[in-house]
């Protein structure tokens, strides 16, 4: 299809619903909207993509093509963030043999992280860890301290996950303090820290074996995340909070996702 200016095409589209057009022409005349995409009709796209069967979805996204159409991209963005499930059936419909769900939407950035295996199974078998991050950056300022990355899924253990992020989280930390001169509103977090945060939203907390092995990783998440607010977060800022109802006000807002919940980092210290 030719480029459409935005109006006459969302025009077109509502005239075109009236009259009874398929789902899939629908479609068609909003992804004809190339030169900004961004002001399309997120839950009407969401809508129609999820009427369609996979292999139509394939088709109209360009699954497989190696220069989609801008208004392409941004319709698998808006399904890799509300609806995975059916951007990977349609991939699947694609037969795009060898490439990760989230793989083309990005090509510069690594959605599969692989690392060296570790024996992480009863059975004693090793496994290769795998962590699927989403390849796009969320808020900068949102009180939940994981929200930067997001994560589609990860098979790390949930203590493997927290040790790390206390490791990165205090290397950070020292980094940060030791440069004063930018405010924390405008600090950019470090790959290597959120890749973990985001970890959390995924994790399986039914891999904790014993009340040791949670207490050590919510202890490893709340120091973790007390150092990354202090560093990262508005409420932070450049000096440490010097009462104790400043501590009290940070603890309150920041937050983390863990498996699919927020918790207050007061929730979590009160959890311990």
């Amino acid at each position: 299809s030719s480029n459409c200016p935005v109006p006459y095409a969302l025009l077109y589209a509502v005239l075109a619903a009236r009259a009874g057009a398929s789902d899939d022409f629908l479609l068609r005349t909003h992804l004809a909207v190339r030169d900004h995409p961004a002001s399309l009709p997120t839950h009407r796209l969401l809508s129609l993509m999820g009427a369609l069967e996979p292999h139509v979805l394939a088709e109209l996204l360009s699954l497989g093509e190696e220069a989609p159409s801008p208004s392409c991209l941004f319709a698998r963005r808006l399904l890799a963030v509300e609806a995975l499930d059916t951007l990977q059936a349609a991939e699947a419909a694609a037969s795009s043999a060898g490439s990760a769900a989230m793989a083309f939407v990005c090509p510069s950035e690594e959605s599969i992280l692989q690392q060296p295996p570790c024996p992480s199974d009863d059975s004693g078998h090793e496994r290769l860890d795998q962590v699927e991050l989403l390849p796009f950056d969320g808020p900068q300022e949102t009180p939940v301290l994981n929200h930067r990355r997001f994560c589609s899924s990860t098979n790390r253990r949930p203590d493997v996950i927290a040790t790390a992020l206390s490791r990165e989280a205090y290397r950070t930390c020292v980094v940060m303090q030791a440069d004063d001169s930018s405010d924390a509103r405008c600090r950019k977090m470090p790959r290597r820290l959120a890749a973990p945060l985001a970890e959390l939203q995924r994790c399986d907390l039914r891999e904790l074996r014993g009340h040791d092995a949670r207490l050590c990783f919510w202890l490893n998440c709340l120091n973790a995340a007390t150092l990354v607010a202090l560093c990262f977060s508005p409420k932070g800022g450049r000096a440490l909070p010097c009462t104790e109802t400043a501590w009290l006000e940070l603890l309150q807002w920041a937050q983390l996702e863990v498996q699919g919940e927020l918790f207050s980092l007061a929730e979590i210290e009160h959890l311990i």
